[in-house]
């Protein structure tokens, strides 16, 4: 079974974040990490670590947010086999997200060659 991380850049998460990481650590294909690229350390609820045990997060200063290179640092500290990058305000409508993704790159062969996908 392929291990996927989910990768997602935050600012100012509320409580529609919460609903994601749930949903995200109730998922049908299991997720090995959920890493969050938080912008403002101030905004964070320590709460969610401790509820939700797959959570890393990684606390970013507003200047050095960069969408593409805060996407790409939290790349590398990754080391699935595949990455999936979420917004923080895009909530799973069910428990097959993550499942019915990995199933459409092996039945379309982008995972062909062991490569990492990020999609």
């Amino acid at each position: 079974m392929e291990t996927v991380d989910v990768i997602i850049p935050a600012y100012r998460p509320g409580k529609e974040f919460e609903k994601l990481l749930d949903s995200l650590s109730t998922q049908n294909y299991p997720v090995e990490k959920i890493l969050v690229m938080n912008t403002e350390e101030k905004f964070w609820n320590t709460a969610w670590e401790k509820k939700f045990p797959k959570v890393n997060v990684v606390h970013l200063k507003k200047a050095d947010f960069d969408h593409g290179g805060t996407r790409c640092r939290g790349a590398r500290l990754s080391d699935s086999d595949i990455m999936v990058f979420m917004t923080q305000d895009a909530v799973p409508a069910d428990r097959n997200l993550i499942g019915n993704l990995i199933n459409e790159i092996t039945v379309m062969g982008y995972h062909d060659n062991g490569m990492r996908i990020i999609f």
